[in-house]
Protein backbone atom coordinates (compact mmCIF):
# COMPACT_ATOMS: atom_id res chain seq x y z
CA UNK A 1 0.00 0.00 0.00
CA UNK A 2 3.01 2.64 1.11
CA UNK A 3 4.98 1.53 -2.42
CA UNK A 4 1.78 2.13 -4.26
CA UNK A 5 1.30 5.60 -2.74
CA UNK A 6 4.94 6.45 -3.49
CA UNK A 7 5.02 5.46 -6.66
CA UNK A 8 1.48 7.62 -7.57
CA UNK A 9 3.63 10.94 -5.89
CA UNK A 10 6.43 10.29 -8.24
CA UNK A 11 4.40 10.16 -11.10
CA UNK A 12 2.27 13.44 -10.18
CA UNK A 13 5.31 15.13 -9.47
CA UNK A 14 6.92 14.00 -13.19
CA UNK A 15 3.49 15.15 -14.68
CA UNK A 16 3.97 18.69 -12.87
CA UNK A 17 7.25 19.50 -14.37
CA UNK A 18 6.64 18.38 -17.83
CA UNK A 19 3.58 20.98 -17.47
CA UNK A 20 5.58 23.54 -16.18
CA UNK A 21 8.83 23.40 -19.23
CA UNK A 22 5.93 23.30 -21.58
CA UNK A 23 5.24 26.73 -20.22
CA UNK A 24 8.55 28.00 -20.47
CA UNK A 25 8.76 26.85 -23.71
CA UNK A 26 5.71 28.65 -24.85
CA UNK A 27 6.47 31.94 -23.12
CA UNK A 28 10.09 31.70 -25.33
CA UNK A 29 7.92 31.44 -28.12
CA UNK A 30 5.79 34.04 -27.61
CA UNK A 31 8.55 36.80 -26.99
CA UNK A 32 10.38 35.41 -30.08
CA UNK A 33 7.18 36.49 -32.12
CA UNK A 34 7.40 40.04 -30.28
CA UNK A 35 10.86 40.57 -30.87
CA UNK A 36 10.04 39.79 -34.56
CA UNK A 37 7.18 42.48 -35.06
CA UNK A 38 8.90 44.55 -33.21
CA UNK A 39 12.29 44.30 -35.67
CA UNK A 40 10.06 44.66 -38.46
CA UNK A 41 8.50 48.37 -37.19
CA UNK A 42 11.63 49.80 -35.90
CA UNK A 43 15.44 50.86 -36.76
CA UNK A 44 17.95 48.91 -35.90
CA UNK A 45 19.62 51.19 -33.40
CA UNK A 46 16.23 51.23 -31.26
CA UNK A 47 15.96 47.93 -31.84
CA UNK A 48 19.12 46.83 -30.14
CA UNK A 49 18.46 48.42 -26.93
CA UNK A 50 14.92 46.88 -26.98
CA UNK A 51 15.90 42.75 -27.37
CA UNK A 52 18.45 43.98 -24.15
CA UNK A 53 15.17 45.00 -22.25
CA UNK A 54 13.23 41.59 -23.29
CA UNK A 55 16.19 39.31 -22.57
CA UNK A 56 16.12 40.72 -18.90
CA UNK A 57 12.32 39.89 -18.26
CA UNK A 58 12.74 36.96 -19.64
CA UNK A 59 15.23 35.90 -16.69
CA UNK A 60 12.78 37.23 -14.27
CA UNK A 61 10.00 35.06 -15.74
CA UNK A 62 11.96 31.47 -15.56
CA UNK A 63 13.24 32.86 -11.82
CA UNK A 64 9.59 32.89 -10.84
CA UNK A 65 8.57 29.94 -12.40
CA UNK A 66 11.54 27.89 -10.72
CA UNK A 67 10.20 29.47 -7.40
CA UNK A 68 6.18 28.16 -8.45
CA UNK A 69 8.21 24.92 -8.82
CA UNK A 70 9.35 24.56 -5.64
CA UNK A 71 6.36 26.03 -4.00
CA UNK A 72 4.15 22.84 -5.31
CA UNK A 73 7.30 20.22 -4.82
CA UNK A 74 6.56 21.32 -1.05
CA UNK A 75 2.75 21.19 -0.78
CA UNK A 76 3.33 17.70 -1.97
CA UNK A 77 5.33 16.42 0.35
CA UNK A 78 3.06 17.65 2.87
CA UNK A 79 -0.22 15.74 1.21
CA UNK A 80 1.62 12.42 1.21
CA UNK A 81 2.99 13.05 4.70
CA UNK A 82 -0.66 13.57 5.58
CA UNK A 83 -1.95 10.44 3.56
CA UNK A 84 0.79 8.23 4.99
CA UNK A 85 -0.30 9.46 8.55
CA UNK A 86 -3.90 8.50 8.04
CA UNK A 87 -3.06 5.57 6.58
CA UNK A 88 -0.81 4.14 9.83
CA UNK A 89 -3.31 5.92 12.00
CA UNK A 90 -6.07 3.66 10.18
CA UNK A 91 -3.30 0.14 10.48
CA UNK A 92 -2.95 1.28 13.84
CA UNK A 93 -6.52 1.36 15.59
Amino acid sequence: MIKWLQHQQQQQQQQQQQQQQQQQQQQQQQQQQQQQKKKKKNHNHHNHHHNHQQQHQQKQQQQQQQQQQQQQQQQQQQLTVWALSTLFASIVF
